[in-house]
């Protein structure tokens, strides 16, 4: 508890001494055989050894479109997420999450995001009611009913609570892998 935050050790043996009615002499001894042992070490130590491990590269920014009965509008978007490439040479993740319930408006919007990803360079997923089913489907099995429930009031459009577009943005950070996501309504 009293070494949490950086100081010089010196530092920290005086606070020791304060807190608990020791000698700093006392509190120095103590400090140096934790950092022997490997239970503490000092600023430049821990920075030194998170500068050698080498960590996995975080995947490309996300773009995560939320569309919902309003195939004009996300056809408008992706038109111009197609310009905003050409014109400044970027390269995205793309995911298309439909909340739709209306089978007219799932097909088209999934159609749009076909012809999407066939004009761009990018990686282009579409979530639509099918999709999402499999997406839960895949991370279902070894899950208890409590966890199934948890997941389902996290991404299933029609667990039954108030509507808003909560679940495809749990969707969203989910496909994001850990790397930085941006979500967009498609209006």
């Amino acid at each position: 508890e009293s070494a949490r935050r950086f100081a010089p050790l010196a530092a920290h043996a005086a606070a020791a001494a304060r807190r608990y009615g020791i000698t700093e002499a006392r509190a120095t001894a103590v400090y140096t055989t934790l950092r022997q042992r490997g239970l503490l070490c000092d600023g430049p130590t821990l920075l030194a050894e998170a500068v050698r491990t080498p960590t996995a590269p975080a995947p490309p920014p996300l773009l995560a479109i939320r569309t919902w009965h309003r195939s004009v509008e996300l056809e408008r978007l992706l038109a111009s997420l197609l310009d905003d490439e050409a014109r400044h040479g970027v390269t995205r993740r793309y995911v298309v999450i439909d909340d739709g319930t209306e089978r007219a408006h799932t097909d088209r919007a999934e159609a749009l995001t076909r012809d999407f990803a066939a004009r761009t360079r990018a990686d282009v997923h579409y979530l639509g009611p099918p999709q999402r089913a499999a997406v839960r489907a895949a991370i279902d099995p070894g899950t208890d009913d409590a966890g199934r429930q948890a997941l389902a009031e996290l991404v299933d459009p029609a667990f039954p609570t108030g509507y808003t577009g909560a679940r495809s943005w749990n969707l969203a950070v989910l496909a994001a892998l850990g790397g930085t996501v941006s979500v967009l309504d498609d209006d």
